[in-house]
């Protein structure tokens, strides 16, 4: 899904929250003489959500702040 916005090496990710129901994760770009950019910031590429009991994934809508199915076709 990123092969054609970023290098896939220059992504790190990290938990942000767990609960029983889910875990929520964080994709940010790597900034450093590889990637470009300013190594003093590491801005968020996309949140995502995986629920544990079906797996189903949800994607942060950042214009809308709202949770939505993970469709891959759908995000650019």
């Amino acid at each position: 899904m990123y092969t054609h916005r970023i290098s896939l090496d220059c992504i790190t990710y990290g938990t942000e929250e767990t609960t029983d129901t889910y875990f929520q994760f964080v994709l940010r770009e790597i900034h450093n003489a590889k990637c470009g950019g300013d190594p003093e910031t590491s801005p968020v590429v996309d949140r995502y959500r995986v629920y544990r009991r079906s797996g189903k994934i949800e994607w942060l809508e950042r214009i809308e702040g709202d949770w939505r199915p993970y469709n891959p076709a759908q995000i650019r």
